[in-house]
């Protein structure tokens, strides 16, 4: 699976295992949930590109929808935020 190796992917090539939370299965996008845990905690994107070692960039575009974190960027999230994005 190509990507541009910042911890994003093409939506065209979301893994199976994502696809729950980026197409359905919830109302709140993967980047929408995102956002909504980062401002839970009243954090900067840099404070949550520091705790996963993404870029600030690829934080604002997962929010943004324009890329979804790769399978090893959700595992870092999921840490970061203490909680799975995945229902």
């Amino acid at each position: 699976m190509a990507h541009s190796g910042k911890g994003e992917m093409d939506l065209q090539e979301i893994p199976q295992a994502l696809r729950g939370v980026v197409e359905g299965g919830d109302s709140m996008s993967i980047g929408e949930r995102i956002k909504a845990l980062r401002y839970e905690r009243n954090w900067t994107q840099r404070i949550l590109s520091d705790l996963t070692g993404f870029t600030e960039k690829a934080i604002a575009d997962w929010e943004k929808g324009r890329y979804v974190p790769s399978e090893r960027g959700i595992r870092a999230l999921e840490k970061a935020f203490g909680e799975q994005l995945r229902k």
